[in-house]
């Protein structure tokens, strides 16, 4: 049987979860979940990138010492490792 999706990615995946959970498949449910949590983590971080505000903030200046300052702690834990 075909089962027809509907909805955001996430609700997809949530919809395909629980079916795989139904069919005694919780690897898989547990990947759909999985996955779902993690789109949403994307988008609600997309969200607040498009904002233009705090780190990613629109005036040149403060984000060009924005994406210094978090180089520089990129290449300090990094080195730290």
């Amino acid at each position: 049987m075909v089962k027809i999706l509907s909805g955001t990615p996430e609700d997809r995946l949530r919809q395909s979860a629980a079916w795989a959970h139904d069919d005694n498949r919780p690897l898989l449910a547990s990947a759909c979940l999985d996955g779902a949590d993690e789109i949403a983590r994307l988008r609600t971080a997309l969200e607040e990138i498009s904002k233009g505000e705090g780190a990613f903030n629109r005036d040149q200046l403060t984000f060009a010492n924005n994406c210094i300052e978090s180089m520089k702690q990129i290449a300090l834990d990094a080195l730290a490792k």
